[in-house]
């Protein structure tokens, strides 16, 4: 009798061993696949992250694959001189310069290089022939600049001296997308009622009261009345004395108010 109590009492002993062993097993499985989870959601997470930061803010192109510094590249179909600064923003803002007549590209690019270090834009020569296809020429720089670089295309700009301050005026009013005009002893391309295909842009304008070109100083004052009536901002800057130079210009001073207006 007390054989089979004893036996009796090793059975349920041994079963219950086995249960707990059972529930132990089950824990441990389900322990396992929570890691698991907890990994693919992390991965996602950070690929989103990614996504989003590369894409960038504001109107961008989004370009890629142009190249840094000094450079001479075909835009537009015409051979141009490009400066991209290693301090270049993303996007970054766009400057077209056009030179005078007689100039080369080469004329700009020294006026604008450092302020282009100072401020991280890319700097265009274009040449010009000194006629309205150059308007054009300009939408179609801007156009082959942003499939090879981020450019900011709600910050793109267009300056010259003389006959090339013609041409950005005949550009920036003339041809949509530009974002301001800055011409340095130069006359206005176009008399009243202008395009203002850009809409009402704000205008940096210098001209020396020495200077006998485009009709000389008087002719120049009126030319500012006819944009002004037109809606665009002008910041018309008479130097004394000033005359028929690139010199009485200040390029630095010139951007600093063409971005901030």
């Amino acid at each position: 009798m007390n054989r089979a109590i004893i036996l009796f009492v090793l059975l349920a002993a041994l079963g219950l061993v086995i249960s707990v062993a059972g529930c132990g097993g089950s824990n441990k499985s389900s322990r396992s696949g929570a890691p698991g989870t907890g990994g693919g959601g992390g991965t996602g997470t950070g690929g989103t992250g990614t996504g989003t930061g590369t894409g960038g803010g504001g109107n961008a192109s989004n370009g890629s694959g142009g190249a840094t510094g000094d450079s001479t590249q075909t835009l537009g179909g015409r051979s141009c001189m490009v400066y991209v600064p290693s301090s270049v923003k993303s996007p970054a803002p766009l400057l077209l310069t056009w030179h005078g007549a007689g100039g080369s590209p080469s004329q700009m690019m020294p006026k604008w290089k450092s302020v282009a270090d100072s401020n991280g834009f890319i700097v265009i020569a274009p040449p010009h022939n000194g006629s309205g296809s150059d308007y054009g020429h300009a939408t179609g720089v801007r156009d082959d600049t942003s499939g090879l670089y981020n450019i900011d295309l709600d910050a793109c700009y267009v300056n010259g001296f003389s006959a090339g301050g013609q041409t950005a005026f005949g550009a920036g009013i003339g041809q949509a997308g530009w974002a301001g005009i800055m011409a340095f002893s130069a006359g206005v391309a176009h008399t009243p009622p202008m395009p203002n295909a850009s809409g009402m842009l704000p205008v940096y304008w210098v001209f020396g009261d020495a200077d006998g070109t485009f009709g000389g100083i008087s002719t120049i004052r009126q030319q500012v009345q006819w944009v002004e009536s037109e809606g665009h901002n002008v910041n018309f800057i008479e130097v004394p004395g000033g005359g028929h130079s690139l010199s009485i210009s200040n390029a630095g001073e010139a951007w600093s108010w063409i971005t901030s207006n």
